[in-house]
């Protein structure tokens, strides 16, 4: 098999593995030495043989204990005819997960419906015939053979320890200001959706606490914070099933399972993990406890992975994973055709016992993974055939990928920077193609519809798992607006679904409806920590104490008092997405849209190319801001906009007029939050006409300056608007040079007008903050 073969299906299979209906507290092994077993037990022989480099390793099935090791002589003890039924009936029970205490009657009613292994024990009593000396000779001795080289894991983790800690560094002065109103719409943003949270949580925890006039203190960090976040990007991903509506988005649009499956798959393999390892831990996953095609088949492929594994009952349960030799399969069943059918028949079997809950859905009708396994007679032996041919591939392309991490790791010795070879990729690729060649044993075409529908699903797992390869490649190079685009691409099913939901009221409602419980669920629990967290402190309050016991309450009445503030602020993102369950739940694209703005920041140059991508993914506002949060403040003042009012004339009477005003002056102003902000501005200067001249000549001409025409003192009452925008509107009365007055002379005459303009704080000279 090249390494160009079928793509990455079965990285997705390794993610589900579970350990089925075999009991977690007894000691386990693999399906494969179990059917082994059985098939020595049905020939007399009640023990395991294992090849080893010299001779072979002795199971006790009963005692469970490994009693012998490199032997060249199995001993005459393990051929006891009497203790055969035993044997089998010990591996039964624990395969069907039955109590120790099982008696033969429960074990042969666990697999009546097992076609494979309903007949092994029949009514009579098993008596296996006495072993002649030839076939003791024949089967109490498998040989051995050349050990295994190493799989594809790594002793420790380099590449962790290569892409951590920049945002470490201490936060650098920025030189340029960013735009404080934009920073804080991204604040609002991270808040209020928590996808960004999950998968940028370093650039968040950096962003959630600064604020937003004191932004410009934080940029390089915030680079930094954010480099860190994509690295490991791929890895946060599967993270997002603990987000209701992506729960909700998973039952519906079930591809999602392959998203993050592949995701999860990928970031072990790339990390210090080799396959078995990565395939055993993935079976806590989550996301994998949905019951749809997806998640079953991944399931199912898991156990087939796990099966093959090199555990035996002697073993610790978290002896390092790895398969059982290549030559296991051929060396047991001695080269011998009948043997191979009897070997495959026993597993084929078991396996079946461990997948029947797991079903396939063809047009809304069931059928389980087991009913597709083929108990013919005459494909048993093709079944473990094909089983040790794909072991062995997958052994080679694991061993590749080891060697290939561990020349990685010692050019990284000399050159002190880990170059990750494109090989890897290509490695990574054939390792699950060569894993999803498994479901061939589901897909014979006398199972009609429903071997066609998981051919149909094997055929389309490469459409994920290439495109996460894609993404870990693309966030190697530093491609990462690109490796962005190819995440969007993975969920462009989910995209599509929601797009026709939210324009179909039979669908739209369902989902709102699950969402909405899901987030009251989730409120209510809040709600239930921040009771007892708000009786507690105020317990607290009300103790009276004194000297070092009333010191101890109060550190604690603050350490009580953060949680209590993390929990408000979940409780808000909540209550939010409560009030917006329709605008949150459609709106995947804008979420994409502020990952491609993270993504961008991370090739700006400097802090004014970072403001400039800024502007371009939320609306601009000023550092007005800060007197709509301040209790009280005083500012160098400036407002550009338009005005209308009444000035008197050379005469008696006033006439209307209306232009372009940028008066300059100093504001007095009280902050009322979101509700906006109230100002006294006193100004002093007007430049609103040059302001227009200069618009007029699109700034190709400077006009002489006097300061008779500039010179406009003003008494206004203005108010911020509400919600940070930078806009205020006011009114009052501002003195100006009338247009035919001397340039050199001031004159000013009184006008009463109103003005609506963009509030431009110059710099502060006194900000009291709230409380």
């Amino acid at each position: 098999m090249t390494y160009t073969s079928k793509l990455i299906p079965a990285f997705v299979l390794i993610w589900g593995l579970t350990t089925g209906n075999v009991q977690s507290q007894e000691k386990t092994q693999s399906l494969i030495y179990d059917a082994a077993t059985l098939m020595n037990a049905k020939h007399g022989l009640n023990a395991l043989l294992i090849p080893q480099a010299v001779g072979w390793d002795i199971e006790n099935p009963l005692t469970k204990q490994k009693e012998g090791i490199s032997v060249t002589v199995t001993d005459d003890r393990y051929f006891d005819p009497a203790a055969s039924e035993d044997v089998m009936v010990e591996i039964l029970r624990r395969n069907a997960g039955l109590s120790a205490g099982a008696t033969r009657e429960q074990v042969i009613d666990a697999y009546k419906a097992n076609p494979f292994l309903k007949d092994l024990l029949s009514a009579a009593r098993f008596r296996p015939a006495v072993l002649s000396d030839s076939d003791k000779q024949k089967f109490g001795a498998v040989g051995n053979f050349t050990a295994n080289p190493g799989s594809g894991g790594l002793g420790h983790d380099l590449l962790g320890n290569l892409v951590n800690g920049t945002a470490d560094f201490l936060i650098k002065r920025a030189q340029e200001e960013i735009s404080i109103s934009v920073f804080e719409k991204l604040k609002q943003f991270i808040t209020r959706y928590p996808e960004l949270d999950t998968l940028f949580p370093q650039t968040c925890a950096l962003i959630k606490p600064v604020e937003a006039y004191d932004y410009n203190k934080a940029l390089d960090a915030f680079k930094a914070a954010i480099n860190a976040d994509l690295q490991n990007f791929v890895a946060k991903v599967p993270a997002l099933y603990s987000i209701p509506r992506y729960a909700q988005l998973n039952k519906r649009a079930p591809a999602l399972t392959l998203v993050f499956t592949a995701c999860s798959v990928f970031t072990d393999l790339h990390g210090e993990q080799g396959l078995a390892t990565t395939m055993y831990d993935l079976r806590q996953q989550t996301y994998l406890g949905e019951d749809n095609n997806y998640s079953n088949f991944i399931k199912v492929l898991v156990e087939i992975s796990n099966s093959l594994l090199d555990k035996t009952l002697s073993d610790p349960e978290d002896k390092k994973r790895n398969y059982i030799q290549i030559e296991f399969i051929s060396r047991v069943t001695h080269g011998d055709a009948i043997l191979q059918g009897e070997l495959g028949k026993f597993y084929l079997g078991l396996l079946w016992q461990h997948i029947q809950s797991y079903t396939v859905n063809v047009k809304g009708a069931r059928r389980s993974f087991a009913s597709l396994l083929e108990a013919d007679s005459t494909k048993l032996q093709w079944a473990i055939g094909f089983a040790d041919a794909t072991l062995r591939t997958v052994h080679h392309l694991d061993s590749a990928l080891g060697e290939l991490k561990k020349e990685e790791a010692d050019d990284a010795q000399i050159s002190g920077r880990l170059e990750i070879k494109a090989k890897r990729f290509i490695i990574y690729s054939d390792i699950v193609s060569s894993l999803l060649e498994f479901s061939t044993l589901f897909t014979d075409p006398a199972n009609s519809d429903y071997a066609m529908r998981v051919h149909e699903i094997a055929q389309y797992l490469p459409e994920f798992t290439t495109g996460v390869t894609n993404v870990i490649k693309d966030f190697y190079s530093k491609e990462y607006s690109l490796g962005i685009s190819d995440f969007a691409k993975m969920l462009q099913t989910v995209s599509d679904y929601l797009e026709k939901a939210e324009a179909d009221k039979n669908q739209r409602d369902p989902l709102v409806s699950d969402l909405t419980t899901a987030l009251t669920g989730q409120k209510t629990a809040l709600d239930s920590q921040l009771t007892v967290l708000d009786t507690r402190i105020q317990t607290l309050k009300n103790t009276t104490a004194s000297g070092q016991a009333q010191i101890d309450i109060q550190a604690e009445i603050q350490e009580l008092t953060v949680s209590r503030d993390k929990l408000q602020a979940s409780a808000d993102a909540v209550n939010y997405q409560l009030k917006n369950k329709e605008t949150v739940l459609f709106k995947l694209s804008k979420i994409i849209e502020y990952m491609q703005l993270f993504a961008a920041i991370t090739k700006a140059g400097n802090s004014q190319a970072v403001e400039d991508l800024l502007e371009t993914y939320a609306l601009p506002a000023g550092s007005s801001r800060i007197k709509k949060v301040s209790a009280f403040n005083i500012a160098v003042n400036a407002y550009v906009g338009g005005f209308g009012g009444r000035k008197k004339d050379m005469g008696e009477g006033f006439t209307n007029t209306y232009g372009l005003t940028a008066p300059i002056g100093f504001s007095f102003s009280n902050g009322w939050g979101k509700a906006g902000s109230a100002s006294i501005f006193l100004g002093v200067f007007d430049i609103g006409g040059i302001i227009r001249y200069k618009l007029n000549n699109e700034g190709q001409y400077e006009q002489n300056v006097t300061l008779a025409g500039i010179v406009s003192p003003g008494v206004h009452v203005v108010y911020g608007f509400p919600f940070y925008l930078p806009v205020s509107i006011g009114a009052g009365c501002q003195w100006i040079s009338p247009g035919t007055s001397d340039t050199d002379r001031i004159d000013l005459k009184p006008t009463f007008n109103a003005f609506l303009s963009i509030d431009i704080p110059i710099f502060n000279l006194l900000v009291v903050r709230k409380k």
